[in-house]
This record gives C-alpha cells, sequence and structure tokens, in this order.
C-alpha cells in the first residue's frame, strides 16, 4: 500500500490585514498532541507579543495530533487574525515536493497572506 502524504487546511478565518501590510514577523510553532499546553502557551505568547509594535503572524503546524489539539488551534484561528493554522496529515512522510500549492509549503488557513501579497 503506497500511502501518499495528505494535507489539509480549512479556512477558519477570513480576516485579513489592510491591503498592501508586510508581516513584519512569522512565528512557527510545530505543535503535536498538545491539548493541555496550547491555553497556557498562547496566553504566554500573546503577553510577550503585547510590547512588540512590528506587524506579527503565528504560524501554529499541526503534525496529525490526535488530542484534540487541532479543534483547538482552529478555534484560536478563528477569534485572532494573527493566527494561521497548518494540518498536516502523515508528516513523517511530507516532504516540500510534496505540498499541494506546488510552491514547497502547505497550503495555510485563517490568518495573513505571504508578504507578496498572494494568497497563503
Amino acid at each position: 500500500m503506497n500511502a501518499e502524504p495528505q494535507v489539509t487546511a480549512a479556512r477558519v478565518s477570513t480576516k485579513r490585514p489592510p491591503a498592501g501590510e508586510v508581516i513584519d514577523i512569522s512565528i512557527v510553532i510545530p505543535v503535536y498532541n498538545e491539548s493541555d499546553s496550547l491555553r497556557p502557551f498562547r496566553h504566554m505568547l500573546s503577553t510577550a507579543l503585547e510590547s512588540i509594535t512590528q506587524s506579527v503572524e503565528i504560524i501554529f503546524c499541526d503534525d496529525g495530533s490526535e488530542d484534540g489539539s487541532a479543534t483547538l488551534l482552529d478555534e484560536f484561528a478563528a477569534s485572532d487574525p494573527r493566527i494561521c493554522v497548518v494540518h498536516c496529515r502523515n508528516p513523517a512522510k511530507l516532504g516540500c515536493g510534496d505540498c499541494p500549492d506546488g510552491r514547497g509549503r502547505p497550503e495555510r488557513s485563517g490568518g495573513h497572506p505571504r508578504p507578496d501579497g498572494q494568497a497563503g
């Protein structure tokens, strides 16, 4: 059986920054079965970012969690326009060439578009 990597990303937020806004800082956070620590982590991260004046995007990469982490991350993205969530399934076999957008990365959901203005 040839198990092909699957990347899924459901849009959970339609909030977008004003046209032409560039993202200054991208924070990428891998997540795997972290449902117990996600809320405290998000609170600590939000507190740390309060003094940041640059524009920020937070990209959570769910690596196939089975404990409810994915649902929690989607809730975060729905309530915070800075947050994007990438849901990867079968991440052990996911390589850059396997990403569905043809640019070497999975599709993103929620949050900001890429700095070049293209859909993420």
